[in-house]
């Protein structure tokens, strides 16, 4: 009976509540309605968006796709500082656990200070809390040092996870740099991570960056040794830098990656030169680096300057100007008479 009565409440309540609901004719959804017409007002109004959306139909589908394309970038740009963050804390897996220790005693020095601090200011004032003022002043000075001092470890491990995390960043920029290789087997278009050891491809990657004039002596003093280097599993990458006009400032900004094929006329078709592609990624790249030759007061125009990859990935040398390819060859070669690794260097 009880069910009954209850069963037949619901069946009225959604009887009584059944007109109160309207259905939104095109719009898809539920809207409340007050017995006065409001129907065909959401009607009409769902008619002009209707409408609205028909005038500009391909205005909302690129806005559509913009907003997507946004948030697929936003998506792979947080999955790809997520992968950095895993990786360094994977190198370094006790820094989090320091972190946390180090920032609890910096709390519980603290409510130590703010205890002692207390009695010391009481004692002054003639309440006597059972302490003396040698041993109240003693705790304020422990407590003060064991938060300087853990204050300075927690923030050392902050520092050196963010350092490790920006040159994760700048080695992560690098290896998605693509050139264009110009073997008689190989003519297709690499990044610079494929370059890496066992990944079939082993070469140890020498960036010249320049002006035209720069990089043009760079590889007519590397065509004497051009059968060497390949033999030896060095590849050069020219990267000509020009000007930009109208910037003044003295940064990295005045410069930009040249994309003439008259400046590297010279290295088309020379089998131990690969030939940059896609040179905006390449410019935001070699801005930071530009940055640190000038601030070491390397004319990156005129003198120009020089990075050897190593087979692993990482930069073995930053050198100003062109690179010994003599130097680099002879070593190579020496390794490998004293039997030595070759695929790390």
């Amino acid at each position: 009976m009880v069910a009954s009565r209850a069963l037949a409440t619901l069946c009225l309540l959604a009887c009584s509540c059944g007109g109160a609901l309207g259905f939104r004719p095109q719009a898809g959804t539920i809207g409340r309605s007050r017995w006065t017409g409001d129907h065909d007002v959401v009607c009409e109004t769902s008619a002009k968006t209707s409408a609205s959306a028909a005038l500009w139909p391909s205005s909302s589908r690129s806005t559509r796709r913009a907003a997507r394309g946004l948030t697929m970038q936003q998506t792979d740009e947080e999955a790809r500082r997520t992968k950095l963050r895993l990786r360094v804390e994977a190198e370094s897996p006790f820094r989090k656990v320091r972190i946390f220790l180090f920032s609890s005693f910096v709390l519980s020095a603290t409510v130590g200070l703010l205890v002692a601090g207390t009695r010391t200011i009481a004692l002054t004032q003639g309440i006597d809390q059972g302490q003396s003022m040698t041993e109240l002043l003693t705790n304020v000075a422990v407590d003060v040092t064991a938060i300087v001092v853990c204050v300075g470890l927690v923030k050392r491990d902050l520092d050196a996870q963010e350092g490790r995390m920006a040159r994760m960043e700048i080695g992560a920029k690098l290896a998605g740099l693509k050139v264009r290789l110009q073997t008689k087997d190989d003519l297709s278009t690499v990044t610079l991570s494929a370059l890496r050891r066992d990944r079939g491809r082993d070469k140890r990657v020498a960036v010249l960056v320049g002006g035209a004039e720069a990089v043009q002596s760079s590889l007519e003093s590397a065509l004497p040794y051009g059968a060497a280097l390949e033999t030896s599993d060095i590849l050069i990458v020219p990267l000509v830098l020009e000007s930009r006009p109208g910037m003044t400032g003295g940064g990295a900004d005045m410069f930009r990656a040249s994309g003439a094929e008259s400046d590297l006329e010279s290295a088309v078709g020379s089998a131990h030169v690969a030939l940059p592609v896609a040179l905006n990624r390449w410019q935001e790249y070699i801005d930071s680096e530009v940055e640190t030759a000038l601030s070491q007061g390397i004319d990156p125009l005129k003198e120009g300057f020089s990075l050897i990859l190593k087979k692993n990935g990482r930069i073995g040398a930053r050198s100003k100007g062109c690179p010994s390819w003599g130097t680099l060859v002879g070593d190579v070669v020496r390794r490998k008479e004293a039997g030595m690794d070759t695929t790390n260097i």
